[in-house]
C-alpha cells in the first residue's frame, strides 16, 4: 500500500497546488465546517465523485486516488468503504482462502526399502 505523505510534503503540495494536495485539503475543510453528521456524510458523498472524475481526467494517479478514498473512509460518520483501484486482496479468494487439504499418510515407511530397485 502507499505511503500517506507527510506534514512538510503536504504543505509543499498545498502550495503548489497538486490536484491530490487540493482534495486532501478539502476533505480536511469538510470535516472542520461539517455541521452535522448527516451533511458531513452527504458532503464527503460528493467528495468521492469529485475523486473520482479527477482520476478519469488523470488529474491524479490510482494511488493518490486510494488514498484520497482512505482519509474519507477515515472520518466518514457512517463508516463506509468505498471501492479502490489497487485493491490488496487476492481476487481468486476474495477474502475466502480455503483450508489446506487433510493428508492420508497411512503407515510410516522405510526410506532404504523405497530406494531398493524394483526389478529384481
Amino acid at each position: 500500500m502507499a505511503k500517506k505523505k507527510g506534514g512538510f510534503g503536504r504543505l509543499l503540495g498545498a502550495i503548489t497546488g497538486s490536484p491530490y494536495e487540493r482534495l486532501l485539503k478539502q476533505v480536511d475543510k469538510v470535516v472542520n465546517e461539517a455541521s452535522n453528521d448527516k451533511a458531513l456524510a452527504k458532503t464527503l458523498k460528493k467528495l468521492v465523485k469529485v475523486v473520482g472524475q479527477q482520476f478519469e481526467e488523470e488529474n491524479i494517479d490510482d494511488e493518490e486516488h486510494d488514498l484520497l478514498l482512505e482519509a474519507i473512509e477515515d472520518v466518514d460518520p457512517e463508516e463506509r468503504t468505498f471501492s479502490k483501484l489497487n485493491d490488496d486482496s487476492e481476487e481468486f479468494y476474495s477474502g475466502d482462502v480455503p483450508d489446506a487439504p487433510e493428508l492420508n499418510v497411512g503407515k510410516r515407511k522405510n526410506l532404504d526399502d523405497l530406494m531398493k530397485s524394483q526389478g529384481d
